[in-house]
């Protein structure tokens, strides 16, 4: 496993550098991420309560917050974007990243469930090796009907790929804190859920 610190586009607002993780043929972030603009530097729009994510979704505008509409949960899991915010054409991911795409989390997928989770409590007795250095958080997400869930238990993924046949919903996987790995298929764009960057 080799660590490197890449720098990302300076208009970006977010925690800076990105750390990434070589896994395999792929170098992955080893942290959800955390920025608050898009790559050319317009804001992405913050939701501090339902009212203002529900207004997003409406609008199918992408947005961002923490679990439980609570900065304190962004220290430790990063910020749940909705897949709007994923598909901007202006760009969610920093300069020489990008969303994976399913395919891309397959291939995560090859190792084990727990040399991709963190070695830390939130996992509680559950915790991995994180030998890959993925650093894998149970986060939880925000669902279609603008309820938290599943942090502790499971951390929750958007690709960057839509569903075919179901416009309204898009891809992701989610690092479950006894199942593992899984690919679960698509869901709303208007959930709100972590998002990890691979290196382009």
């Amino acid at each position: 496993m080799l660590a490197q610190v890449i720098p990302v586009g300076f208009m970006q607002k977010g925690i800076l550098p990105i750390t990434g993780v070589t896994i395999g043929t792929q170098i992955w972030s080893n942290r959800n991420l955390e920025v608050t603009t898009y790559r050319n530097g317009d804001p992405i729009t913050f939701a501090s309560n339902a009212t203002q994510w529900i207004a997003a979704k409406n609008a199918g505008t992408g947005a961002w917050t923490y679990y439980n509409w609570d900065a304190a949960n962004g220290a430790t899991y990063g910020k749940l974007y909705n897949w709007y915010a994923v598909n901007d054409s202006r760009g969610l991911a920093p300069l020489g990243w990008h969303i994976p795409t399913k395919a891309e989390y397959n291939t995560l997928a090859s190792n084990s469930a727990s040399s991709l989770k963190s070695t830390s409590a939130e996992w509680g007795a559950n915790y991995g090796t994180n030998s890959t250095g993925f650093t894998g958080l149970p986060g939880g997400a925000l669902n279609a009907s603008v309820s938290f869930e599943a942090k502790g238990t499971s951390g929750w993924f958007w690709t960057s790929d839509a569903d075919p046949i179901n416009s309204l919903n898009a891809y992701w996987r989610i690092l479950h804190v006894t199942a593992g790995f899984l690919d679960v298929g698509s869901y709303s764009k208007t959930n709100g859920m972590s998002v990890r960057l691979v290196k382009d």
